[in-house]
């Protein structure tokens, strides 16, 4: 099975040009962000390991993770995708609580559910959400 994105190089680039739409859409609105900020995280009290985010900027303290995932081409769930994103919402609670954690994702619409990718994993998962803010 190919899982591939159609019509794309490969997923690396696919996740690269997202990244690189944050980035500038980001520096566009005053934000001074840099690709590839590394922060300690880990659970208080014990040693902490490095953890390289997406992007942020250490002296306003912001991290942002960046995910361009779809649903399936039948419009289903991508749940294997979705566990990543359970990962990274560890990772931000596991971050320095004076952080301000930004996950942005590609808009991906789903007909059949009348529901964008993201508001399913909201409804989903909220329990595992550090601070849901819309955007």
């Amino acid at each position: 099975m190919n899982h591939q994105r159609e019509g794309a190089i490969s997923n690396v680039h696919v996740g690269r040009e997202f990244k690189e739409l944050v980035l500038d859409y980001f520096q566009k609105n005053s934000f001074d962000i840099q690709l590839h900020i590394t922060i300690p995280i880990g659970i208080e009290g014990k040693r902490k390991k490095p953890k390289q985010f997406d992007m942020g900027d250490y002296d306003s303290k912001i991290i942002i993770e960046c995910k361009a995932m779809t649903w399936t081409v039948s419009y289903g769930v991508p749940s294997s995708k979705l566990t990543k994103w359970n990962y990274e919402m560890f990772n931000f609670f596991l971050a320095p609580k004076e952080y301000r954690k930004m996950f942005v994702v590609q808009k991906s619409f789903n007909k059949k559910k009348n529901q964008t990718l993201a508001e399913y994993y909201i409804d989903k998962n909220l329990m595992v959400l550090p601070q849901f803010l819309p955007m």
